[in-house]
């Protein structure tokens, strides 16, 4: 059954409608003064019955408007029950589906804390390198001092020294070839952190919004479907009392 816009009383239509019946009145009072006994009982007779088929008329149209609203009624009750099954339903599939039962933890928390650590690590490993740095190239500029000094006080240098300054200058080689490999080695996993910390918080937030949207949704059926009842309440206690 398709639920129709609610039925809204017009108060100014009322209004009008009771001055017309007053106008009506004092006319029918100022006619009924020139008539007789008889003749006010068969206007009266005939305008009761006329009140009263009118009243049967409004009687069975009430009726027919309360079967309808009460139609109404079973269909939100009906909508309604199926929105709290599908919210109860969302929450333990989207909201509490990816949650770990012993710590009550998203499991993409998890993630992101693997990741600041990580971020937080290269970063240290990144400023170590580059205090190093420095570090290296003044022993270079010494050996190489050295090395010209030595040059100067003797053209044909000694062997053992010679031997001794390769071997330094293999090793600080190997040293910043090393140093290179981690830095390189280090830049490519930040790379691929960045990579997959975009690619998570795109997913997360592609899952926020759903979440957020189908929370809309619900809170809207559910808002509709409450005022839909309190005001289907409000018509059948003012049909009561009246």
């Amino acid at each position: 059954m398709k639920i129709g816009a609610p039925f809204v009383p017009d108060a100014s239509g009322r209004h009008r409608s009771f001055t017309l019946r007053m106008r009506t009145k004092s006319l029918t009072m100022d006619r009924l003064q020139g008539l007789s006994a008889t003749q006010k009982c068969s206007i009266a007779a005939t305008e009761g019955d006329f009140i009263g088929q009118k009243i049967q008329s409004l009687r069975e149209e009430s009726e027919k408007i309360l079967e309808s609203f009460n139609n109404v009624l079973q269909c939100l009750l009906i909508r309604r029950a199926e929105i709290q099954k599908q919210f109860i339903l969302f929450n333990w599939s989207v909201l509490r589906g990816d949650v770990q039962c012993d710590t009550d933890v998203p499991k993409a928390e998890k993630v992101l804390k693997y990741q600041e650590k990580f971020m937080q690590s290269r970063e240290n490993l990144i400023l170590q390198l580059r205090l190093e740095n420095p570090l290296l190239r003044e022993k270079i500029k010494r050996l190489e001092a050295w090395c010209r000094r030595t040059a100067q006080n003797d053209e044909r240098p000694k062997r053992v020294d010679f031997e001794c300054i390769q071997r330094a200058n293999v090793q600080c080689a190997e040293d910043l070839q090393n140093l290179n490999k981690k830095l390189r080695q280090s830049k490519v996993l930040s790379s691929n952190a960045i990579y997959f910390k975009r690619k998570y918080q795109e997913i997360l937030k592609n899952e926020i919004d759903d979440r957020d949207r189908c929370l809309k949704r619900v809170v809207t059926r559910l808002l509709r479907s409450s005022t839909t009842v309190a005001y289907t309440d409000l018509i059948y206690k003012v049909s009561q009392v009246t």
